[in-house]
């Protein structure tokens, strides 16, 4: 049974980092923080992921139309910024996912992982652009649990914050 509680500052786990967190001695690799890094979107990049996932301009006008007077993000944008970065072509999906080793950690093939679930906390609207603003992802492995002969599951937890209010807009948990 999963059980989402909070923590502090507007920051959920669930029982399953809960525990994580109560045991990194037999885990190890959690609490591993990565170097936070610089991300950047345009108007342009919102509007091609919501085409990308499928909106249309019968419904979701407002995704899709830079011009439209309530012109918005589509909420699950952030997922991609750790791959993004402050790229403004495209991505090299493999070469972001598995750039940087967990200490304690066997090394992942990255084209064999998959992803298992993602859970967003929305903490506050995602500006359209991030033009004048600097923002950041700080991310954290919560927990890597050995599943034997399958492989294992990673669980991390990522941030995008403004850097220069320490603003959090979105908290993305995911495992894989």
């Amino acid at each position: 049974q999963l059980i989402i509680r909070p923590v502090r500052n507007n920051v959920h786990e669930t029982n399953h980092q809960s525990e994580s967190r109560r045991s990194n001695m037999a885990n190890p690799g959690a609490g591993h923080e990565y170097p936070p890094f610089a991300v950047s979107w345009l108007k342009r990049d919102v509007l091609l992921f919501a085409a990308s996932i499928g909106c249309s301009a019968s419904s979701d006008l407002h995704f899709l139309y830079e011009l439209h007077p309530n012109f918005a993000v589509f909420p699950t944008y952030p997922i991609i910024l750790p791959f993004k970065h402050t790229d403004q072509d495209v991505v090299d999906f493999y070469g972001r996912s598995g750039a940087e080793p967990i200490p304690g950690v066997p090394k992942f093939d990255s084209r064999r992982v998959v992803d298992g679930e993602r859970k967003i906390t929305f903490l506050r609207p995602l500006p359209v652009t991030s033009a004048g603003r600097e923002f950041e992802v700080r991310s954290k492995v919560v927990g890597v649990y050995d599943k034997g002969k399958p492989g294992s599951v990673v669980e991390t937890q990522s941030t995008l914050v403004d850097r220069r209010t320490g603003e959090a807009y979105a908290v993305v948990q995911g495992s894989g």
